[in-house]
């Protein structure tokens, strides 16, 4: 097993600098060791150089694969506010990352069992989202038909409470949109 990098075992409020300098792009690799010498770490130009290019790595595989989530959602017509929605979105997000960041450091394609996995993955979640929708979309018409219901019955004695059948049906169709 290969040692662990001497970058990589730096403080975590060192290392959160390190990578902020990193995502800035704006400091060489020399640069790069002067600051992290300048507080204290004793490390080699080559290991931050190593690093560097490792974190790199990472952070173009993070955002392909946001980008790559943003494709499926927006295909799979996710919906911001619903929570199914949101759920697939952030699932899609951590399965894409995970899937590249092994292809990744391995330097290899995704296996035919990757790709099955991740397909998989998307039809379940799409299918949840559906089943979602249709609970929401039964619940609202069951909504819909116990309202009908209870103005319907509050209407039999509306004559004698001052509102006309016509105003009624006029209320009716307003509030409900549904017909006399």
């Amino acid at each position: 097993m290969a040692q662990r990098s001497s970058v990589a075992q730096l403080p975590t409020e060192l290392l959160d600098e390190l990578h902020g300098q990193i995502r800035d792009g704006r400091l060489t690799i020399d640069e790069l060791t002067a600051f992290l010498r300048e507080r204290g770490a004793e490390v080699s130009r080559t290991a931050v150089g190593r690093y560097a290019h490792s974190y790199e790595k990472v952070l173009a595989k993070t955002r392909e694969a946001q980008d790559v989530a943003g494709v499926w959602v927006k295909e799979l017509h996710d919906r911001p506010d619903d929570k199914v929605g949101q759920l697939l979105a952030e699932l899609l997000k951590t399965l894409a990352f995970s899937t590249m960041t092994h292809m990744g450091e391995a330097d290899q394609n995704a296996s035919p069992m990757d790709l099955h996995f991740l397909a998989r993955t998307i039809k379940d979640v799409a299918a949840t989202q559906k089943t979602s929708a249709d609970l929401e979309i039964r619940l609202r018409e069951r909504i819909a038909k116990e309202t009908v219901a209870k103005l319907d019955e509050a209407a039999k004695g509306s004559a004698e409470k001052g509102i006309s059948a016509e105003r009624y049906r006029e209320l009716r169709r307003e509030l409900l949109g549904v017909g006399s």
